[in-house]
């Protein structure tokens, strides 16, 4: 082998050498530069939290963990860093309970309104009761106010993301309308209650386990 070809053997293994050092070096910076525009991109999205309370509640009693969940840090960890606006709860008001149970129920009820109205960036949003002949409870209008808010908050640009829980797949056709205004929506469900129409429509999914909610407790 002569000199011209040990020196052109030499180049190209140093070309080859500098072109991967060149990828790599490239790779390191863009994996910087996404992991500080993903960072930037979280604490500047503004986020509302929107809560089926109905849902809520009765998926952390099927799990036994209906008193001890602090309500707040389950907002925390969806919002995950991002920019909270306000979250809103959606319930159907207790009025002229037909039983003992259900005046003790709107005890309770008004002492978890109070509670609320104690915690920052929080409200409260009531559809009715409605009790039939045999004293059976059916909630009226907390799904639309739901929907209303959702979409009318996404027309006014009042948010980026939208964080709805609930298990309700009527609710994929307002997902599809909001998303349709360029915000973004992600949905949270109980592992176990996922409706598939729902799931589809979203842009994100967290599925909640007693594993997730391990620190959520009070």
């Amino acid at each position: 082998m002569n000199k011209n070809e040990n020196a052109s053997i030499l180049t190209s293994t140093e070309t080859s050498t500098t072109n991967d050092q060149i990828k790599a070096a490239t790779e390191q910076f863009t994996h910087m530069m996404s992991g500080v525009l993903s960072s930037t991109r979280n604490v500047y999205t503004k986020v509302m939290v929107f809560i089926d309370a109905g849902y809520l509640k009765s998926s952390l009693e099927s799990y036994h963990m209906g008193g001890i969940i602090d309500y707040s840090k389950i907002i925390e960890k969806l919002v995950n860093g991002r920019q909270l606006l306000r979250t809103y709860y959606y319930t159907a008001k207790i009025e002229k309970p037909p039983t003992p149970l259900w005046e003790r129920l709107q005890q309770e009820q008004q002492r978890l309104f109070s509670s609320i109205a104690h915690q920052p960036y929080m409200e409260v949003r009531l559809g009715r009761l409605q009790f039939t002949k045999d004293g059976e409870a059916h909630q009226k209008g907390v799904d639309v106010l739901i929907a209303i808010d959702m979409l009318r908050f996404a027309i006014k640009h009042n948010y980026d993301t939208a964080i709805l829980l609930s298990g309700d797949g009527d609710f994929a056709d307002i997902i599809r309308m909001v998303k349709d205004e360029g915000r973004l929506v992600e949905i949270a469900t109980f592992d176990g209650s996922k409706s598939f129409a729902l799931q589809s429509s979203c842009d994100v999914c967290t599925e909640i386990t007693k594993e997730w909610l391990k620190d959520c407790h009070k």
